[in-house]
């Protein structure tokens, strides 16, 4: 999950506008966005009583926040969430928010917050689901060969936000090549999801981990 001219006043968040928001991934001030997509931002605002909409703008310069040259986006929701996508990878961004209470009054801007953009996944396809759409049971197909050392795969499912739906769920090694695991979705509503794979719960190998997004019907 890259912006603009440094805002009158943004120095000046008051203790009111930190706590009027909270960032969920990354965290405040945090390093990287770790979730289900690479080169995301995801931004989650508690409720404020009386807001009628939460704003951000992101920026790959610290110093300007507005009608700048660079990578500039902003947002201005009626919901607490907002998400961007295809950030550069291994690029610092900066992100202030404030909240709207009618047109003429809003917060003041937070202080500036950064991170580091995740690096793109490596795609090992040591699991994908197919058929994709997937319709009253996902088809988890997993090709042991490109990890021969691999004893199991966690799969786990997220919504676009990066929550987590369900999962991980435990696919065990029972062959040394290909096998298909069959997960039931009558829970699921329909819609777009990000399926994740791990093979052996190894989070810190990057070959060992992928990311797809599926629609399910």
């Amino acid at each position: 999950m890259r912006f603009f001219i440094i805002i009158l006043g943004i120095g000046l968040a008051t203790s009111w506008s930190a706590h009027a928001q909270r960032h969920l991934n990354p965290p405040h001030g945090g390093n990287g966005a770790p979730g289900p997509f690479p080169h995301s931002f995801v931004i989650e605002w508690e409720e404020v009583p009386g807001a009628l909409k939460y704003e951000y703008v992101l920026s790959d310069n610290p110093q300007c926040f507005s009608g700048c040259p660079g990578d500039t986006r902003a947002g201005i929701m009626t919901t607490t969430s907002a998400v961007e996508y295809n950030l550069q990878e291994d690029t610092w961004y900066y992100w202030i928010t404030r909240v709207h209470f009618s047109e003429t009054d809003a917060s003041v801007w937070t202080n500036i917050s950064s991170f580091l953009a995740d690096s793109p996944e490596i795609a090992t396809h040591i699991a994908d689901v197919a058929p994709n759409p997937a319709v009253g049971e996902i088809f988890v197909h997993v090709d042991w060969g490109v990890n021969p050392a691999a004893r199991f795969v966690l799969f786990t499912l997220y919504d676009l936000l990066g929550r987590r739906l369900s999962g991980p769920l435990r696919l065990d090694k029972s062959s040394p090549r290909f096998e298909v695991f069959r997960i039931p979705t009558e829970a699921l509503p329909a819609g777009v999801y990000v399926a994740r794979f791990v093979a052996d719960g190894n989070l810190d190998n990057r070959n060992n981990r992928r990311s797809q997004t599926i629609v399910v019907y």
